[in-house]
């Protein structure tokens, strides 16, 4: 009976290795304080072996789209809230703000720890980046239709016109610019859940750099001498 219980099992298993033991036994050496016993569920081959403190937050795409969509989102929230919302129907604040949860919620979750009896819910974050971008496409559409139907045949925005008189510091730019950030926005999200459905397909549920493998957590086995 052999039971590896922390990273110091490795050097011990290498002084055994000097006699015969079972065919049965594989492999046990030291990757990144990690040892590999017969019985011990794996992860795929190709990720990185990784500590809290190394290794990038993100895969490096999803990171790259995450810092756009976080600045493009907080731009959309401050723009949206000069109308309160009105000059979108009420949805450009809200899916800004969700967005910024769904974000902040990636990189929370990629930063944890990867337990090999749970799922990684790196598809989870897929569907629901799939989820965020048709939200997006319809606060998209609902801005433009805002926008059209709020000008009169003289050329004129009395909507805008309302708003101003109330004390809103709107004008018809702050709609356009909605427009164009809803449109980005749109694309950053339906990229990174594009870009992350493709990782799947490459690497498997588990692409590196998305969690960290327990470091001091080895596992234990029985063979037979």
């Amino acid at each position: 009976m052999l039971g590896c219980f922390d990273h110091k099992c490795c050097s011990q298993v290498a002084i055994t290795s000097l006699f015969p033991l079972s065919n049965d036994f594989q492999e046990c050496r030291s990757l990144s304080h990690i040892c590999l016993v017969p019985g011990h569920r794996q992860r795929s081959s190709r990720r990185n072996m990784q500590t809290i403190d190394g290794g990038r937050p993100l895969p490096r795409s999803w990171f790259f789209f995450t810092c756009a969509s976080l600045l493009g989102a907080t731009a959309l929230l401050i723009i949206s809230m000069l109308d309160l919302g009105y000059l979108s129907m009420h949805l450009n604040p809200c899916v800004s703000l969700y967005t910024l949860l769904y974000h902040v919620g990636v990189i929370l979750i990629a930063r944890q720890r990867l337990n090999p009896d749970a799922p990684s819910y790196f598809s989870t974050a897929i569907f629901t980046g799939y989820l965020m971008a048709i939200v997006w496409m319809v606060a998209f559409v609902l801005t433009i239709v805002k926008l059209a139907s709020s000008r009169n045949e003289r050329g004129e925005y009395p909507e805008i016109a309302f708003l101003r008189q109330n004390g809103l510091p709107v004008h018809v730019w702050t709609q356009r610019v909605q427009v164009v950030l809803t449109l980005y926005e749109l694309v950053m999200v339906g990229g990174m859940a594009a870009r992350g459905h493709g990782m799947v397909k490459v690497h498997g549920p588990d692409p590196p750099d998305w969690r960290y493998e327990d470091g001091g957590k080895v596992c234990s086995s029985s063979m037979s001498m």
